[in-house]
C-alpha cells in the first residue's frame, strides 16, 4: 500500500468502520485492532499502519479497492463512493472527483475545491484488471 503518510486518523477511522460493515463489528477483528466494540458515540483510537494492513488484508473488491482509493490518492470516502467509470481515465492514471454518495444520494463534491483530478498512481493496474474481471462477470 503506498501513500502511508496519508494515514490522517479520521480517514483510517472512517475507513475502518465503512471496511468491517458500520458497526456490525466481528470479536476477531476488534481484537486484532485492540479495541472493545463501539457505539456511535465513541471516537474509535487511531490505528497504526499495521492495524490497517490487518483489516484490509480481509476485503475483498471493490470494498479493499475503494479503500485502497481513499489511502492511496487521500480523496474522502463519499467521493470514491460517488465514482463512477466514466470518472476513471486509465489511460492517464487518474480519476476525477465531480460528484459524491452521501447519505444515500448522489450529490456535488463538498466544497469547491473538491471537485479535482487525483494521481491513481500504483492503482491503475488494480483498477484495469477490476474492470476486467467486472466485464468478464458481467457476460457470464
Amino acid at each position: 500500500m503506498s501513500g502511508h503518510a496519508l494515514l490522517r486518523p479520521d480517514l483510517v477511522d472512517a475507513l475502518t468502520v465503512f471496511a468491517l460493515g458500520g458497526f456490525q463489528l466481528e470479536s476477531q477483528l476488534l481484537a486484532d485492532l485492540g479495541t472493545q466494540e463501539p457505539s456511535h458515540a465513541v471516537r474509535l483510537p487511531a490505528r497504526s499502519l499495521g492495524q490497517v494492513t490487518k483489516v484490509l488484508a480481509r476485503l475483498d473488491d471493490p470494498h479493499l479497492l475503494i479503500c485502497e482509493t481513499c489511502l492511496s490518492t487521500g480523496a474522502r470516502i463519499s467521493e470514491v463512493l460517488g465514482l463512477t467509470l466514466k470518472h476513471l481515465d486509465l489511460q492517464k492514471g487518474t480519476l476525477h472527483i465531480q460528484q459524491r454518495h452521501c447519505r444515500g444520494d448522489i450529490d456535488v463534491p463538498k466544497t469547491k475545491n473538491s471537485r479535482r483530478v487525483l494521481t491513481l498512481g500504483a492503482l491503475v493496474a488494480r483498477y484495469k484488471e477490476w474492470a476486467r474481471k467486472k466485464t468478464v462477470t458481467e457476460q457470464q
